[in-house]
């Protein structure tokens, strides 16, 4: 992973860093968005998300606002990876940081277990060269378990065991 770049599967505005998304069930749809932080001179850029075609169908790919005035390219999706990207043609190359791109998924009808989302690479293009932010790759993911929250420990007296003891010092 690295750190210009990060993921977030909460689809509102900025970045929660939420990279576990709990109680997914079948037809359920969920939002990867893609944030990088301090571009420099951005003209364009492209973005590989790699998923589980057995749990996840349906993957739509949607440009994010902080490349202003670029086109976005239509999506490709091939064997469990779909690539979007965007492109400025004209104008001031964009610095900043913010959300590049967004990408869509469904939940099959025989969801099971969870899915993984991982960005394998987000090429950032710099008039005629590019850069690639992501090492090895940038992984959220999404599962059909609930967390369990643990029940509050009800020994007062901290020795595990819920006695008088207890009773005593909460009386």
């Amino acid at each position: 992973a690295t750190a210009a770049a990060a993921v977030d599967l909460d689809a509102a505005a900025d970045n929660q860093n939420v990279g576990l998304l709990y109680g997914a069930k079948a037809g359920d749809t969920f939002t990867l968005q893609v944030f990088v932080r301090e571009v420099t001179g951005g003209t364009g850029y492209t973005v590989k998300v790699k998923y589980d075609t057995n749990n996840v169908e349906s993957p739509t790919y949607a440009h994010g606002p902080l490349v202003a005035g670029a086109i976005a390219l239509p999506a490709k999706v091939s064997g469990g990876i779909i690539e979007g990207g965007a492109s400025l043609l004209g104008g001031s190359p964009v610095s900043g940081s913010g959300l590049l791109a967004t990408f869509t998924f469904k939940a099959r009808a025989k969801f099971e277990g969870g899915s993984t989302l991982s960005v394998t690479s987000i090429s950032l293009r710099m008039g005629t060269t590019s850069r690639e932010l992501v090492t090895g790759s940038l992984d959220a993911q999404v599962t059909a378990d609930v967390p369990v929250k643990a029940a509050p420990a009800a020994s007062f007296d901290d020795d595990g065991d819920v006695d008088f003891e207890d009773f005593f010092a909460f009386a």
